[in-house]
């Protein structure tokens, strides 16, 4: 499939230079701030490499949506002796944003534990809350995602580390009705769904939620759940669909009343991943059509957790994704923005409509 032309590529946070000398950027995380409503707050890793480096710090700038500015870089934490891998922003009901993040130990994968920074200030300061506490018996290394409901309550996917209290590798959801103050254990979902996966991605959908997985056997699945988040049913996208196979960093989102997915996709027999987007289907839990956002000849791990917004410029609707990606072969990632028309994004993914499976 052909790559939709975009209209623009940023880098946000980039480094020159020898290979030896360039930082690894990675993982970003984005918010949509209040006060303007133009102003994109961007979390993500400052490091070495992909893992194991000895220490990588947390970072956060903040891009003008309208003027294309970036903010000077703003160091959350040091990362002495640690890794910051993974942060992920999120507005709680009371407007407070909270950023989980995903702490390593120093030269190695073992987790130590998700850890809570918090800002009350629209992401200027961030305060060190300490480590995320324990719930349902289990402690957390790794926070995919949420969803508020129109009670006020949030739901969050987080997953727990063999080498952390509970002993187990498997995503769990839990809630707050307090915007974090306190948690309530739901469900082991990798026991609920009867399927062993990670990196993952929920809505909330009717009375419940629909979700996107990814599997350690490569398989990519959906899920539709009540609100206790027990499951109504599942299908194999990536057995229904030639178009998907293995996603990283899964993104749901909605746009004028249809629903679409966001990711990293590696096609079968492949190392090196592509963005993609989906028009997906919740009611049926299946695809409708696709369309080629990026690609590139690095590693698939060196590419491509992504998160979007919109915004209107000159009468048109651009559709905006954060995530990273290299500058050139063989590079180390960048934080960058990609930029495309939304109406020929539509228009592409109509012609591309895939034959109804059933």
């Amino acid at each position: 499939m052909q790559r939709l032309n975009r209209k623009h590529k940023q880098i946000l946070v980039g480094s020159e230079g020898a290979y030896e000398e360039q930082r690894y950027y990675a993982f970003p995380s984005m918010l949509e701030l209040k006060r303007t409503g133009t102003r994109i707050l961007i979390a993500y890793k400052n490091g070495e490499k992909h893992f194991r480096e000895a220490g990588a710090p947390l970072e956060v700038v903040t891009l003008d949506a309208v003027s294309k500015d970036v903010s000077a870089v703003r160091v959350v934490d040091a990362g002495l002796d640690k890794v910051n891998q993974n942060p992920e922003l999120m507005r709680m009901p009371d407007g407070s944003i909270h950023m989980y993040v995903d702490v390593q130990h120093g030269g190695s994968k073992e987790r130590a534990g998700l850890r809570l920074y918090r800002s009350v200030d629209e992401g200027e300061t961030f305060a060190d809350e300490g480590d995320f506490p324990e719930v349902g018996g289990y402690r957390y290394g790794y926070s995919f995602d949420d969803a508020t409901t129109p009670d006020g309550s949030m739901s969050m996917l987080v997953m727990s580390f063999a080498e952390l209290t509970g002993g187990v590798r498997a995503v769990h959801a839990i809630r707050t009705a307090d915007s974090g103050k306190s948690w309530t254990y739901l469900k082991n979902l990798n026991a609920e769904f009867e399927f062993d996966f990670n990196e993952s991605t929920l809505l909330a959908y009717k009375e419940g939620f629909v979700l996107i997985a990814r599997g350690y056997d490569r398989r990519t699945m959906a899920f539709l759940t009540d609100a206790h988040f027990n499951k109504i049913a599942s299908a194999v996208l990536s057995d229904r669909h030639a178009s998907i196979d293995y996603v990283g960093r899964p993104k749901l989102f909605e746009r004028d009343g249809d629903m679409y997915l966001l990711c990293r996709n590696i096609p079968a027999g492949q190392s090196r991943g592509t963005l993609e987007l989906y028009r997906f289907d919740p009611d049926g839990l299946k695809l409708g059509s696709n369309v080629l956002l990026d690609t590139n000849d690095n590693e698939a791990g060196d590419s491509y957790y992504p998160e979007p917004y919109f915004i209107s410029e000159n009468g048109r609707t651009m559709f905006n994704v954060i995530t990273y990606a290299p500058h050139a072969t063989g590079d180390k990632p960048d934080i960058v923005r990609l930029e495309y028309d939304w109406t020929e994004l539509r228009g592409r993914l109509e012609e591309n409509a895939y034959v109804d499976v059933g």
